[in-house]
């Protein structure tokens, strides 16, 4: 089973109904459309990572990234006031709402996913 794991890749990835990954822009550039891009398989390993190097959410924007676009995630669901970010039980119960049948108390369909994340 461990070697479908290493050949295929998670199982929740092939789930059309979540995202592929998540993607942090960071704008470094006022005025352009130039930025730094964060990648990481869940939203909750994304914000670690953002958090532990200092960014603020309000000068980020996050994207779920699908197969066939991306789409910006408000900032309410990850940040408290654009100055905060959610973290452990408060980010998961604010994704449930956009995901009600993946993420649920006790258990995540993201948890088979890696939690690295990569420029």
């Amino acid at each position: 089973m461990r070697i479908f794991k290493t050949i295929l890749g998670p199982a929740s990835k092939y789930d059309n109904n979540i995202p592929y990954a998540y993607e942090a822009r960071y704008c470094f550039i006022d005025g352009l459309d130039e930025y730094n891009s964060y990648f990481a398989d869940t939203i909750c390993s994304l914000i670690s990572y953002l958090k532990t190097m200092g960014f603020n959410p309000g000068a980020i924007e996050l994207y779920e990234i699908y197969k066939d676009r991306d789409v910006q995630i408000p900032p309410q669901l990850y940040s408290s006031n654009g100055d905060n970010w959610l973290f452990g039980n408060k980010l998961c119960q604010s994704f449930r709402r956009i995901y009600p049948d993946h993420i649920g108390n006790e258990d995540c369909e993201f948890s088979d996913r890696s939690q690295a994340v990569s420029r």
